[in-house]
């Protein structure tokens, strides 16, 4: 009886310990996980979240701190190769802005533009619009983020990030290219929007013109704008040059219009305050600024 147990011990043995060729590596089989793929984060019910146990008046606050921007937001299209537009929180003082008080646009202040609000880098011999933030801008506060995190934030404040706030557009093409990217129910979610027109004079391209049509065209599909504000940019603020950049914006039949100023090259004033230039600044300030 002994013997025959060991007999049936040693099969067991060999059974689970089978001979292993010379060279062959023994091949142990990985533990099976009974539960989840842990690579896949376990996704909970939107009403259980503690936010959304919050009334509606609460969460709207905490929308209101997070999506809606203290200044301007500059909008900027940028075509890399991890994301297509940018945005950024205007620099400038609001005195120091043409958008913000066109009745100033005389004013050799306005040689100040928004170029400086956004980061560039150079490339293609021009200093353009980084298509990438830096770490330290990766640390701000990311809006975005927050929107995109569930289905819910989405539609509860989607609607307060377009119309509460100012949206600023320098280059034209961002206007242009923001139809191939947002739904007409997107756009039409805009109603604060400040656009500069692009440089027109002796020296621009031949089709400068056509393209700015077409940018008004795009203008028109925002269609629930409550304020528009245009600053048109003659090269050298002569008059034939004024009037091709408004033409479109004038045949376009915009509900809602301003348009703004932006002389390319200026003259510093001579003996005191010229015809024309802002009354509210005096000669020493505007020396001193332009110095």
């Amino acid at each position: 009886m002994g013997g025959k147990r060991k007999r049936k011990n040693n099969t067991q043995q060999n059974a689970k310990s089978p001979k292993r060729a010379r060279g062959q590596r023994t091949v142990h089989p990985k533990p099976t996980n009974q539960g989840k793929n842990p690579k896949e984060p376990e996704i909970c019910h939107q009403a259980q979240s503690l936010f959304f146990q919050l009334p509606r008046e609460i969460r709207e606050m905490i929308y209101r701190e997070i999506f809606i921007a203290p200044t301007t937001v500059h909008i900027a299209y940028v075509a890399g190769r991890k994301r297509t537009f940018r945005s950024f929180l205007c620099k400038l003082p609001e005195e120091q802005r043409i958008e913000k008080d066109p009745e100033k646009r005389n004013c050799p202040r306005y040689k100040i533009k928004h170029y400086n609000c956004s980061p560039r880098i150079k490339r293609n011999d021009r200093l353009q619009v980084a298509s990438c933030p830096k770490p330290a801008e990766m640390q701000c506060t990311r809006a975005l983020a927050f929107l995109r995190s569930c289905r819910k934030v989405y539609s509860e404040a989607i609607d307060m990030l377009y119309q509460e706030n100012e949206f600023y557009i320098e280059n034209p093409r961002t206007l242009l290219e923001l139809p191939n990217y947002l739904p007409q129910s997107q756009l039409r979610l805009f109603r604060h929007l400040y656009l500069e027109s692009p440089v027109y004079g002796d020296y621009s391209a031949d089709d400068c013109l056509e393209r700015w049509e077409e940018v008004v065209g795009a203008l028109k599909r925002l269609d629930r704008l409550e304020s528009l504000v245009v600053i048109i940019r003659p090269m050298f603020g002569l008059t034939w040059e004024r009037e091709g950049l408004i033409k479109p914006l004038k045949n376009a039949n915009l509900p809602v219009l301003d348009i703004a100023s932006k002389t390319q090259v200026q003259m510093n004033p001579v003996g005191g305050l010229c015809p024309g230039l802002c009354p509210v600044h005096k000669r020493s300030s505007l020396v001193s600024n332009q110095g």
